[in-house]
């Protein structure tokens, strides 16, 4: 799954949680020499108290420690396009996907054997799944069209599928 850059920050920023580390799955994507993965260490950017290279950065409180989402953020565009990247954050939650800086919208897509229509949403995977669990089992929408077919969430920008189930 792609991850904008926001949406990560804005994640962590509504969980007040820190980061553990930051994991590339291939570190040759990121350095020409490199073999397996290459781990950032949480601590460079979760402390007791943070450093910040500018005046103007980001720092959240997280428990009895400090975030410094700039920092992270700066990471993050660094590692963009350079492959899969974890991101473990101190409460165990993990965020796993190609970081992209471009911000993501996603639409609602339903398919059967014979049609398949979409709904033209431009809001987050969030918003979609939500759309899905309320309406899904209704007659709303095409949802009374595509019983027995499926319903999915695809990524407008890069035409990925995230999220598939079954018209109930």
């Amino acid at each position: 799954m792609t991850r904008s850059i926001s949406s990560i920050i804005d994640k962590i920023r509504s969980k007040e949680v820190g980061i553990q580390s930051i994991i590339v799955a291939d570190a040759r994507r990121y350095a020409k020499n490199a073999t397996g993965s290459l781990t950032y260490a949480g601590t460079l950017y979760t402390k007791k108290h943070v450093n910040t290279l500018n005046d103007d950065d980001e720092v959240i409180e997280t428990g009895n420690k400090q975030t410094n989402l700039s920092e992270v953020e700066r990471t993050l565009l660094a590692l963009a396009g350079k492959g899969e990247v974890e991101i473990r954050l101190l409460n165990g939650e993990r965020i796993v996907g190609e970081v992209t800086e471009q911000e993501l919208t996603y639409d609602v897509e339903f398919n059967s054997d014979t049609d398949s229509m979409h709904e033209g949403f431009c809001v987050s995977v969030e918003d979609c799944k939500h759309y899905i669990d309320v309406w899904n089992g209704t007659n709303h929408s095409y949802f009374e069209d595509f019983k027995g077919g499926t319903v999915s969430i695809r990524c407008n920008e890069t035409e990925e599928l995230v999220y598939e189930e079954e018209v109930r």
